[in-house]
């Protein structure tokens, strides 16, 4: 999996957070219970509530930016474990079916938006971007440096013989 493709993963990720949520105490309790979950544990029929379909996408959004977290410095090479692409598949079904879930049961945007869990995504997915780019920018810098490194050896090279 290469940078663009992780960088279009997680622009997924981005864009169903344009549809979540988080909520009141009660809540707040049952956000801490699932804190312990994963992706791989929601149930997506046990999702009823708006803010529900939040805290199940919250999970997802957070085990995408662990994976991130855990592999950042891979980022810029060709391809990712076999395991670890699994792993990001998996998270990404989770949130289709989250996705569809949420449509099926028509549930409306705006009411999505004032749950808490929305605002949390949103700071995760500013993270994970941030983290990118900067692993991009490094690369960059990397590249540039290598290049530069390069051209001097090249120079040299091609000086002419003083005798």
């Amino acid at each position: 999996m290469n940078k663009m493709k992780l960088n279009l993963l997680f622009m997924s990720v981005g864009l169903l957070a344009m549809v979540s949520c988080g909520g009141s105490k009660k809540e707040d309790d049952k956000k801490d219970k699932e804190k312990s979950k994963s992706a791989a544990d929601i149930d997506v029929k046990d999702l009823e509530e708006v803010c529900d379909f939040a805290d199940a996408m919250l999970i997802c959004t957070q085990d995408m930016k662990d994976i991130l977290d855990e592999n950042i410095d891979k980022i810029t090479e060709d391809d990712l474990s076999g395991d670890l692409e699994k792993q990001v598949n998996a998270i990404q079904e989770k949130m289709d079916e989250i996705e569809k879930a949420m449509s099926d049961k028509n549930i409306d945007e705006e009411d999505v938006k004032k749950c808490d869990a929305y605002k949390e995504i949103e700071e995760i997915e500013k993270e994970a971007e941030k983290m990118i780019e900067e692993q991009m920018n490094k690369g960059q810098e990397t590249e540039m440096n290598s290049n530069e490194e390069m051209e001097r050896e090249g120079m040299e090279g091609d000086a002419p013989a003083v005798e």
